[in-house]
């Protein structure tokens, strides 16, 4: 979903939205046109979803759903809705992988920040952060204690202390 030049993309498109009055610019994310390019080429190539996913308890658009939130993320306070994802809200961990809108680190950023480091920036080196141990050190975990509507946590995505550094790294160079 992302155009030419990443974010700055995206930029682009809501000030030209802003110059012209075009409301659909004006709220333009990559992230929207992520879904609206997936499902297009799903239909395009006649993909058949349910010859690609074993799991028989949720239909082809139930996984659509969870794919397209995984690509938007789901904040710690947003509902889950297990029929439009067809999985129990044990499996919202999942959402955290791709585009944790709860710690913010996930595979996207991990992979953006490598990329920009070696390409846009000019340098031969991977980051300061090493990826694989992040990614090595990630375990699904609950938060201790209720929500505050006294249901039970579902886990989520967490990291052991022991790449508290490398986390702060990612933080910085974001």
């Amino acid at each position: 979903g992302h155009g030419p030049f990443s974010h700055m993309f995206e930029h682009f498109v809501h000030d030209v939205g802003e110059a012209t009055g075009d409301e659909r610019k004006k709220k333009y994310s990559h992230e929207d046109m992520s879904e609206t390019l997936l499902r297009y080429l799903i239909e395009r190539n006649g993909i058949d979803l349910d010859a690609h996913f074993s799991e028989a308890s949720a239909t082809s658009e139930q996984h659509l759903n969870l794919v397209v939130q995984m690509i938007k993320g789901l904040g710690d306070d947003a509902s889950w809705d297990e029929d439009k994802f067809g999985r129990p809200e044990e499996k919202r961990f999942l959402l955290d992988i791709v585009s944790n809108a709860r710690s913010g680190v996930d595979v996207d950023k991990l992979d953006y920040l490598v990329r920009d480091a070696m390409s846009a920036f000019g340098s031969s080196k991977p980051p300061v952060f090493d990826i694989y141990r992040i990614i090595n050190s990630s375990r699904v975990l609950r938060r201790p204690g209720p929500r505050r509507d006294g249901s039970e946590r579902p886990g989520e995505v967490c990291f052991q202390m022991k790449v508290l550094l490398d986390i702060n790294e990612v933080y910085n160079m974001r």
